[in-house]
């Protein structure tokens, strides 16, 4: 991305009605009923709205409108990276979706990598080296959508998150990313669009630097 990402500065655009305040961006198999369970609950358990996706929809390579509304009017998007995760279609497209989100509407993205190697993520080697192989060799994915997909992996493989191990304490990092939200959302409700060119709103930045401070103390 360019320049900051900016809200709209004409007084005849009109202003986006936040409807969650977090949208849950992970691979069912993989974390469904753990990691992505554990975040849900925590984030309900403290009020904070969160959209997440109904396990029984049909899957294709097209999200259906219904989560592309819910991304747009999210105001966070954890996306939550696993083994299987760019194996899924599914996963891709709301990651395509969620990166123009990022960069036209301020949308805040928090990446969780589950038992993946982040480096291996914004590469793309190792099994996401094979995922992008498979989808390589499918009919039905052509090279644009092929191109958005590893686009955006990119991406958000290159945003400071959290790299959770099969030895992390797991309710230490929902914790962690809980209390980021609940106070990126006390101080930046009025002005959901003060965000740095990665995407990550100033108010969690900070949020990210204290963490960091922390853990080195």
């Amino acid at each position: 991305m360019g320049g900051h990402t900016q809200g709209p500065s004409s007084s005849s655009s009109p202003t986006p009605q936040w409807i969650y305040k977090v949208f849950l961006n992970f691979c069912g198999c993989d974390t469904r009923r753990t990691f992505t369970d554990h975040l849900y609950a925590a984030l309900k358990r403290d009020g904070i709205i969160v959209f997440r996706d109904n396990e029984n929809l049909n899957k294709g390579n097209y999200i259906p409108n219904e989560l592309v509304e819910a991304i747009q009017k999210s105001l966070y998007a954890t996306v939550i990276i696993s083994k299987n995760y760019a194996f899924s279609k599914w996963c891709l497209s709301e990651l395509v979706q969620i990166v123009r989100c990022m960069r036209d509407m301020g949308l805040t993205v928090l990446p969780i990598f589950y038992h993946v190697d982040p480096s291996h993520v914004k590469k793309q080697t190792g099994i996401f080296a094979k995922a992008f192989a498979i989808h390589e060799r499918d009919p039905k994915v052509d090279s644009e959508m092929l191109q958005k997909w590893r686009a955006s992996l990119r991406k958000v493989g290159k945003i400071s998150g959290w790299h959770v191990q099969p030895d992390t304490y797991e309710s230490t990092v929902v914790k962690e990313i809980s209390t980021i939200i609940r106070s990126g959302l006390r101080g930046n409700t009025s002005n959901v669009f003060d965000t740095r060119p990665d995407g990550v709103s100033f108010a969690t930045y900070s949020m990210f630097l204290s963490r960091c401070t922390l853990r080195q103390s």
